[in-house]
């Protein structure tokens, strides 16, 4: 081995799984000698007999000769006061020359490749650089597949991006055949786009608008594809507006094997419109340890979705921002703008948009399944507008928070409900869970016939959260059904307090800016809000509502 080959070297550990995963580094170093020794910052605990499984990576130079071999051979381990020698077998890998650079692809003669396929084939070697294809005007009739390339990470990206910088321009339309793998034992049906196991892939300023509607998805990272990001994208499919199912424009999948999530990825200023749903990023919840973390959506448009604009499963800490969600053509029931779903940590959903002006019953933005934050970082909720402009039925909710949510505060948020029926705020679900909840600095508004303000599923949960400086105005005079019919009934609760009456005069049903502050100056301030939904800086006495 010659050492300069080797910047550095780690130790993984993987309990007893029998793969190579990178969830628990144990050591590191970039010190590479003969001799590699690894002290354990926090001692490895193991209790029952088995088989247990450390794994020693190598970050091989850029600059190392292709034809070089590198080899490692365990010696030894420590654990309390005895030191066990072993002579294992010496573990020799080749190096293998990588692939870099920027290349174009297209019809022109100075293209590089015409086909997306004949792009990621020779990057099928593993790359050792940044790569970077610049895509040519035009319509690309083929599905792209980037299945385990080797060397990618954050030294090494994979960026694919329209060259002409229009996104309009470069349109990938699918070929029609929808591959599949077999992954731990069933059939996986592949995207028009579809990453699966290589980290670190860019896509921008393109179109994906498939011809063929049975792909699954359209875009769609799988398995150990983290740092994943969708930037400054189209992605179209036909309108869902009936049924449970449809083609997901943008889906982040990983099956339950540890170490299969897609960590920090990015989905930020695309136009998705159509499909059955917008963006679909989770894990594989149901496992200990699958939930994903780093994830951000972020400064999207998204337009008529069937079923959800954005869905969040089982992520830690996610992101939702500055995204414009509405749909106006679904005859769908119980579409959702936002939902959230078996979500952890101090996610925040923040700036959003919703605007559901179809006459299905749907909600704004819904929290479930035990989303909850940590108690010293609850999760946030702010800033956002929801509009729902033809409610049907008191099903519709503009936000709902089961009870089963534990440490979230929903704050400065405008939510208005018009149409027949319907609540501005809802909580269902009879889980006693529900602590450390805030309800603060909102303006709720229902002006439908028979609608009300809110919904709580007992006067238990009503009583549970704060419920403070938020302006209520309800057509048909009911501010919570069955618990608090006045406002000064919803202020003798023992945590509710200074909420007021008061109709806000709107731009339009579904522009939600104020014509006039009125006495909706009367929120307190909340020191992380420190901006409005436009940016601007609040004042000490701050308005409520996004």
């Amino acid at each position: 081995t010659n050492l300069a080959d080797i910047k550095a070297a780690r130790l993984y550990y993987s309990n007893s799984v029998d793969g190579f995963v990178t969830d628990q580094l144990v050591g590191e170093t970039t010190t590479v000698g003969d001799e590699l020794n690894f002290t354990l910052d926090t001692p490895i605990e193991i209790s029952k007999r088995g088989n247990y499984y450390m794994w020693l990576a190598y970050d091989i130079d850029d600059n190392a000769a292709a034809g070089n071999k590198v080899a490692a051979q365990f010696t030894g381990f420590t654990g309390g006061n005895d030191t066990t020698v072993v002579n294992a077998t010496v573990c020799e890998r080749t190096i293998k020359a990588g692939f870099k650079g920027t290349y174009t692809i297209g019809k022109s003669t100075d293209a590089d490749y015409a086909t997306f396929a004949a792009a990621v084939a020779a990057m099928s070697v593993g790359v050792e650089g940044n790569v970077r294809f610049e895509v040519e005007d035009g319509t690309y009739a083929e599905n792209i597949v980037l299945n385990s390339i080797p060397g990618t990470n954050a030294n090494h990206t994979v960026t694919f991006a329209g060259k002409s910088g229009n996104r309009d321009a470069v349109v990938v339309t699918g070929s029609g055949n929808v591959g599949s793998i077999t992954v731990e034992g069933s059939d996986v049906k592949q995207g028009m786009v579809f990453v699966n196991a290589t980290p670190y892939v860019t896509f921008e300023a393109m179109s994906f608008v498939p011809a063929s509607q049975s792909y699954p998805h359209a875009v769609h990272y799988f398995n150990k594809s983290g740092n994943f990001t969708l930037r400054n994208c189209v992605v179209k499919a036909d309108p869902i507006l009936s049924g449970y199912s449809g083609m997901n424009l943008v889906k982040g999948e990983c099956t339950k094997a540890n170490g299969n999530v897609n960590n920090n990825v990015t989905i930020e200023n695309n136009l998705l419109s159509g499909g059955y749903i917008g963006v679909y990023a989770g894990a594989y919840g149901l496992v200990a340890n699958m939930r994903e973390t780093g994830l951000v959506v972020r400064g999207n448009t998204v337009t008529n979705a069937g079923s959800k604009g954005v869905y969040v499963m089982d992520e830690i800490g996610a992101t939702v921002e500055n995204n414009i969600i509405t749909q106006s053509v679904t005859q769908k029931t119980s579409y959702s703008g936002i939902d959230i779903y078996r979500n952890k940590g101090q996610f925040v959903v923040r700036n959003n948009v919703i605007v559901n002006s179809h006459n299905a019953y749907s909600n704004g933005i819904y929290l479930r399944q035990e989303s909850e934050g940590d108690a010293n970082a609850p999760a946030r909720v702010y800033n956002n507008v929801v509009a729902i402009t033809a409610s049907p039925t008191n099903s519709t909710a503009g936000a709902q928070i089961n009870s089963d949510c534990n440490n979230i505060e929903f704050v400065y948020n405008t939510v208005s409900v018009a149409g027949t029926n319907g609540y501005t705020f809802y909580n269902g679900g009879s889980t006693s869970k529900w602590q450390h909840m805030l309800i603060a600095n909102n303006i709720f508004q229902n002006t439908s016939t028979s609608g009300m303000g809110a919904l709580f599923y007992s006067d238990e949960f009503m009583s549970k959260a704060v419920i403070e400086n938020n302006a209520w105005y309800v057509a048909s005079g009911t501010i919570v059904k069955d618990y608090a019919a006045t406002i000064d009934a919803l202020n003798s609760h023992d945590k509710a307090q200074n909420n007021w009456v008061e109709q806000a005069e709107f731009l339009s049903e579904t522009d939600l800016h104020l014509m006039s502050a009125g006495t909706l100056v009367n929120g307190t301030a909340i020191s992380y809000v420190d901006t409005d939904a436009d940016g601007k800086t609040r004042a000490q006495g701050p308005t409520v509502g996004a």
